[in-house]
């Protein structure tokens, strides 16, 4: 636990962020994850910070998707 206080603010999957998104933050530190990162950088501030996220799957889920994967290569 950080003992940080926040505000969580949603949005859509796939938004398409400007900087007016975030003028509620009013100088606020904001946090993200990476994807949005990417989409935030041209008018991102200093005091904007993102997450990364890594997951870390089962080996047996692993072979399971890949062996799905593996059967749309092959019925092509």
């Amino acid at each position: 636990n950080l003992n940080v206080a926040f505000r969580p603010v949603s949005f859509p999957d796939h938004h398409h962020f400007t900087a007016s998104d975030f003028t509620n933050a009013k100088g606020l530190p904001v946090v993200m994850t990476a994807k949005d990162a990417v989409k935030c950088q041209h008018f991102a501030k200093d005091n904007w910070w993102y997450l990364k996220v890594e997951a870390n799957l089962p080996q047996m889920l692993t072979a399971k998707i890949l062996e799905h994967c593996k059967s749309f290569y092959s019925a092509q």
